[in-house]
């Protein structure tokens, strides 16, 4: 009786880790939006769209030096919820989940960052940090918005050793009552 559970333990184990998942397949990749920029302590505005510098895996569908639209003005108190960039009509979009204003030097230097969710067609939304720096030099305040992937533990990877290490325990306790 052990044995049995054992081997239909390994192969519903073997069964997860095999069968692809039904849904779309996540957002994935990583991109650097640059433009002109104007900010205070408490908000940042863009001054017209972004330029894409770089685009990686899924997120490729935004080639180099396209723009991107981008918000307006954001309020650092007020973030969370807000669209901070729009490609093609929402072919590709980021909404900022939480911001964190690292270093601010006013008219001189700021960084900010946070997560947020990127959401592409055809795609499963993801989440994402963000990294925004914006610095003023000669007169003109440009910034560097870099996104990157939040990692994600494998789900089926770790429930499927777990049901793996079961069925080994189980076998070694059947082979031991033999």
């Amino acid at each position: 009786m052990i044995k049995r559970v054992a081997l239909a333990t390994l192969l519903l184990a073997t069964a997860l880790a095999i069968v692809p998942s039904a849904r779309a397949s996540s957002v994935s990749g990583e991109a650097a939006i640059a433009g002109l920029n104007s900010y205070t302590l408490s908000s940042i505005t863009f001054n017209g769209p972004g330029l894409v510098f770089k685009a990686t895996k899924s997120l490729s569908v935004m080639p180099m030096f396209s723009s991107v639209t981008m918000p307006g003005t954001v309020n650092f108190a007020t973030a969370a919820g807000t669209q901070l960039f729009d490609f093609n009509a929402g072919v590709v979009t980021m909404t900022i989940n939480t911001l964190t204003v690292v270093q601010d030097t006013p008219g001189l230097f700021l960084n900010i960052h946070g997560t947020g969710v990127v959401d592409q067609m055809g795609h499963t939304p993801f989440d994402y940090f963000y990294t925004l720096t914006s610095t003023t030099n000669l007169g003109s305040t440009t910034y560097a918005l870099a996104i990157t992937p939040v990692p994600e533990p494998g789900t089926l990877f770790l429930l499927g050793t777990g049901l793996l290490g079961i069925a080994g325990l189980l076998f070694h306790k059947a082979r031991k009552t033999n």
